[in-house]
């Protein structure tokens, strides 16, 4: 009776345990757009926290893609991580190199020609992303204002 005492105690415990020490959140999503259509746009993701674990896989170059959730699906492949293989300097700056905006293609129709204005791109930008790494997904979540 006292095992089982022990272990629902434990499983309590363990299951209202807070995230707060192991966690991320996106601060801000910066698209920086280069007028030379050979060159692709820069996107800046900005993430903050203390999951240090997390962060140690970034400075380590065992990112291997970011997942832009508010993006499409089918768009998804327009946006990949810059330099993906190099050990990152700064891990709470994560660069996506992109020529989606500057094609002038539209999310509801592709046949539609759209000019896309720097407010509906940060619009576009804002939101939860995903770091890929070899066996693993880690779901960013926006940071929320104090």
């Amino acid at each position: 009776m006292r095992k089982i005492l022990v272990l629902f105690c434990l499983l309590y415990l363990s299951c209202n345990r807070k995230d707060n020490e192991l966690s991320l959140c996106v601060v801000k999503t910066e698209y920086k757009s280069k007028k030379i259509n050979l060159i692709p746009s820069l996107i800046i993701i900005s993430i903050d926290g203390n999951d240090k674990n997390t962060i140690a896989k970034i400075e380590e170059g065992k990112l291997s893609n970011v997942i832009l959730y508010s993006i499409k699906k089918k768009y998804r492949d327009y946006f990949l991580l810059h330099n993906p293989y190099e050990k990152s300097k700064t891990p709470n700056r994560i660069k996506i190199i992109t020529s989606f905006f500057d094609a002038n293609r539209s999310f509801d129709n592709d046949s539609i020609q759209h000019i896309w204005t720097q407010k509906e791109i940060e619009k576009t930008l804002k939101g939860d992303v995903g770091l890929v790494f070899p066996n693993d997904t880690i779901k960013v979540k926006m940071c929320i204002a104090k």
